[in-house]
């Protein structure tokens, strides 16, 4: 045959047309699929100004197919026309002729090409990470006109032609499988998602979790958009199926979730961005398992076994974004907020439709937000001019925050009680330094601001819960403000904290430093570099040695971080003697603290009459602070947890969920692990667990303005 698509008869040719608002053209090919191929073959592919004559689109598109005749084998020039019933005038706009009359391209008077106007179709089908079993798979897809498409979807083996379940197999199993069938597939029957018609396809559903009998095998994923000319594309899944690590000790967890209650996730499911820092900070770990193509299907089972209604994550990887839309858009408004800069990571919120409208978000940069607010609050101000190095630092600080306003959907339990009492729920990563408690202070400061804000601008008092990875434990200056509603300016870590610099370094890594003349930081970075190189705990003689090393010469940073070291030894040691011997040195360790946070305190309370609410100056031996306020009312859904992340050389309450005492009551939390779960391997991440810290779920009762609780 003469004509433009080769020697045989293709099972359908056709030409698809879009309109492209942005660029202002008309997109036009001409596409056939050849018998036995699972993707189309592109004749010829134009954009055009729709206000042309068609006749000269006609042209062009004639000339396009006459090049690829020639790379296949001589042939003449093609002549393209335009029919319905019979020739349509040359002389219609593009636009006109091409996208409302019905019509079809026809080559070379035998060739006809139906037009098709924003025909939707898949081009790719994508899917992150390994198959676990047990483990949600959750593709996600790109193609052209797919948001009110129907879309077919197809689960099956692989490797199913192949004798064995080799791995080297299986690859050249796809390939003679998508040779096998070149029939473009029918809209399948679904039957709770599982199809029954053949022993190969093991699924119709969109996501699906691979069970014990697909151990080992090769898994593909096919999916298909409606129309009258489908092309379905189709994943094969990296590797093998792979059999589900230990689950016991993340399932029992999981509680029923209580009536009336609303379910919170609080994570940091640890970004695949700093994994070149791992051989050193998680030495334990096996390499395999730190994979994101291994944890993210772990994190994946982990999120859908606490079936929260309201998800905060931190350090989501911008390439995983993709894959946690996928696994939650369909019940879940999303939200992904990169950090400022690089981009390479941040949070992501999600709320379930069922259960609440997002009546705003808002994306918060804190160093952006400290632009705006150093000239109309005076604490910030102060503070800035106080710490020459101080506004330098924060503007290189990336952390971020969300702020959302949910109102519960009508007809849902919570909404039949509260309706009138929605939640402002923010999540954050604060700034990881330990020696920056100030600005990780600033930070919570600007974020409670906002959320008050929020509720003067509603006229209502909405119950709050901030959530978040707040690189703060209990006793640090920005979760004692947090908790307390108030900070003073004589709060002892606005001075340890004043000695921190930011520099711009090649590793991340390296980015922060301690820059301070003589003695101070070098111990400092010393007991620092102790603490994270030593994989475990040190000897109790090395711990003793420390203690009997302090003397008066020793400044507030020393001594607060030899008390560090110590709590760590206490952490690792199970040894009762051990925990004996350093429990007494912790007590030795007071003494020297009461003397120089006595000296600090009067300092500080001195400079605090003399310049109000704000103590300035840049003594770095008496520090400067402010005394801070909100009226929010927090307290933790958790308590004081003993700790959220656990690696091998350190642990900390790291992460909370706060909420407004008056609001919001704690029905049930998940239990933290245990230790000794947690150290049957080593410390995490782990085989089982996916990340360096543990999620925390909470079970929430919003309270109505009387106090009453949901469900009475």
């Amino acid at each position: 045959m003469s004509g433009a698509t080769g020697s045989a008869a293709p099972l359908w040719r056709a030409a698809f047309v879009r309109r492209l608002p942005r660029e202002g053209k008309l997109s036009v090919s001409l596409e056939t699929l050849e018998a036995g191929a699972t993707s189309t073959t592109l004749l010829g592919n134009l954009l055009r100004d729709p206000s042309e004559e068609v006749s000269r689109t006609l042209a062009r598109l004639g000339k396009t197919l006459a090049k690829h005749h020639r790379r296949k084998r001589p042939a003449p020039c093609c002549e393209v026309e335009l029919h319905d019933s019979s020739k349509i005038d040359g002389g219609l706009t593009a636009q006109r002729a091409l996208t409302d009359l019905g019509a079809a391209i026809l080559v070379n008077g035998s060739e006809r090409f139906p037009i098709r106007v924003h025909h939707p179709r898949v081009h790719e089908v994508n899917v992150r990470g390994f198959a676990i079993e047990g483990c949600p798979i959750a593709p996600w897809i790109q193609g052209d006109d797919l948001a009110d498409a129907t879309l077919h979807w197809t689960w099956a083996y692989a490797d199913a032609e192949s004798s064995t379940n080799d791995a080297a197999n299986a690859s050249d199993t796809s390939k003679s499988d998508d040779n096998k069938d070149p029939t473009p597939p029918a809209p399948p029957s679904v039957d709770n998602g599982i199809a029954s018609a053949s022993a190969n396809v093991i699924a119709r559903s969109r996501v699906y979790t691979p069970t014990k009998a697909d151990r080992g095998r090769k898994l593909r994923v096919t999916c298909t958009a409606d129309g009258d000319f489908p092309v379905p594309a189709t994943c094969d899944i990296d590797g093998l199926v792979l059999e589900s690590p230990p689950w016991d000790a993340m399932r029992d967890r999981v509680q029923a979730q209580p009536q009336g209650t609303v379910r919170v996730l609080s994570y940091n499911v640890l970004a695949d961005t700093y994994s070149h820092t791992w051989d050193e900070m998680y030495p334990y770990c096996d390499p395999a398992h730190r994979d994101i193509r291994y944890r993210a299907p772990l994190l994946a089972r982990e999120v859908g076994l606490c079936d929260p209604d309201v998800i905060c994550m931190q350090e989501v990887d911008a390439k995983m974004v993709d894959f946690w839309s996928a696994l939650l858009e369909p019940e879940f408004v999303c939200h992904y907020t990169p950090k400022d800069g690089s981009g390479m990571e941040g949070c992501f919120f999600a709320a379930r439709k069922t259960r609440y409208r997002v009546a705003h978000f808002e994306a918060v940069s804190f160093r952006d937000l400290v632009k705006r607010r150093r000239d109309d609050a005076l604490w910030l101000n102060h503070l800035l001019q106080s710490i020459e190095s101080l506004e330098h630092s924060i503007s290189r600080v990336t952390s971020i925050a969300q702020l959302a306003v949910l109102e519960p959907v009508s007809g849902t339990s919570v909404a039949k009680v509260r309706e009138d009492v929605p939640l402002i729920v923010t999540n954050t990563h604060s700034f990881f330094h330990p020696g920056a408690g100030n600005i990780r202070c600033i930070q919570a400061k600007l974020l409670a601001d906002l959320v008050q804000e929020k509720r003067r601008a509603r006229g209502r008092k909405d119950a709050v819960i901030m959530c978040g990875d707040w690189n703060a434990q209990s006793y640090d200056l920005s979760l004692q403000f947090l908790l307390h509603g108030t900070i003073g300016a004589d709060h002892p870590e606005w001075a340890t904290s004043s000695i921190f610099q930011f520099e711009s370094k090649a590793n991340l890594a390296r980015d922060v430093i301690f820059e301070d003349a003589g003695k101070d930081s070098q111990r400092y970075m010393d007991i620092l570099s102790q603490t994270t190189g030593s994989g475990r705990a040190r000897p109790i003689s090395d711990l003793r040695k420390q203690v009997e090393a302090v003397d008066d010469g020793y400044s507030l940073v020393d001594k607060l971080n030899v008390v560090a070291e110590l709590k760590n030894g206490l952490a690792w040691h199970e040894d009762a003697a051990d925990r004996v011997a350093i429990g007494d040195m912790i007590a030795q360790m007071q003494s020297h603290l009461v003397a120089s946070r006595t000296q600090l305190i009067a300092a500080q309370r001195a400079r605090t009459e003399a310049h109000g609410d704000v103590a300035s100056g840049q003594d770095h031996a008496v520090g400067c602070g402010a005394r801070l306020s909100h009226s929010l009312n927090l307290f933790s859904a958790y308590g004081k947890p003993e700790f959220t992340n656990f690696v091998g050389n350190w642990q900390g309450d790291l992460d909370w969920i706060l909420c407004s005492r008056e609001l919001v009551a704690v029905a049930q939390t998940a239990p933290i692990p245990s230790k000794a779960t947690l150290q049957v391997d080593t410390a995490l991440p782990s085989r089982t667990f996916p990340s360096d810290h543990v999620s925390l779920c909470a079970d929430l009762r919003v309270k109505g303005p009387g106090g009453q609780e949901a469900g009475q």
